[in-house]
């Protein structure tokens, strides 16, 4: 019975995999009136505690950049921030901000903004795209923050899986916080950081020819 039961458990698993069934059950699911507002509030809390002091005053315009379910542009757009998210496909639940879909390499050139914003999307990108995409960003000389999760267990990707329903297909691009640090480093000066256990948080702005600029 127990193998049974974990079989199925399993089925469910590389089911609930599947981006269209993803991209079904995970906005139906948050963007039920309580359950928005509870995620609204834990997922910006949770947020603000790393990169709150790194934001831009208001009405810089931010880009949310893998927006994912896109629960912190509410918060921005609330705060006074105008908002632009970005992703590769289209779980958003926001009340506020419809994302632009994009290919996943190529960023759109016509986007405008101040300040990019990459909250726990870059362990998403694989490492090829992922430089790729800082290339992108830095040609662009605005301010990046960046919030990551800082892999110091096996823990860390498992509940990265399991909080995304994203068990097939999912590139595995965690680093340590030295880690993201260092390559950062190759693209942007560091301003800030802000580094526990769990999660670390950088304050990038471009290098032109070896100066900082703001």
């Amino acid at each position: 019975m127990l193998f049974l039961l974990l079989i199925i458990f399993v089925l469910v698993i590389i089911f609930m995999s599947i981006d269209p069934v993803r991209e079904f059950i995970i906005p139906t699911v948050v963007s039920q009136p309580l359950i928005y507002d509870l995620a609204l509030q834990s997922r910006s809390d949770f947020i603000n505690h790393y990169i709150g002091d790194f934001l831009p005053s208001p009405p810089a315009t931010i880009l949310n950049f893998g927006c994912g379910v896109n629960l912190y542009s509410d918060y921005l757009v609330d705060a006074g921030y105008n908002v632009i998210a970005l992703d590769i496909n289209d779980v958003s639940v926001s009340k506020k901000v419809k994302p632009v879909i994009y290919d996943g390499v190529k960023i759109p050139s016509h986007l405008n903004f101040d300040c990019v914003i990459i909250t726990t999307v870059l362990h998403h990108i694989p490492e090829d795209i992922c430089t790729d995409i800082l290339e992108q960003l830095k040609t662009h000389n605005k301010q990046i923050i960046v919030m990551e999760d800082n892999n110091v267990s096996l823990l860390t990707p498992l509940w990265c899986m399991f909080t995304n329903l994203q068990f097939l297909n999912h590139p595995l691009n965690f680093k340590t916080c030295h880690e993201w640090k260092t390559l950062f480093s190759k693209y942007f000066k560091i301003k800030n950081m802000k580094i526990d256990n769990t999660v670390c948080a950088f304050n990038l702005f471009p290098l032109k020819d070896n100066v900082y600029i703001r």
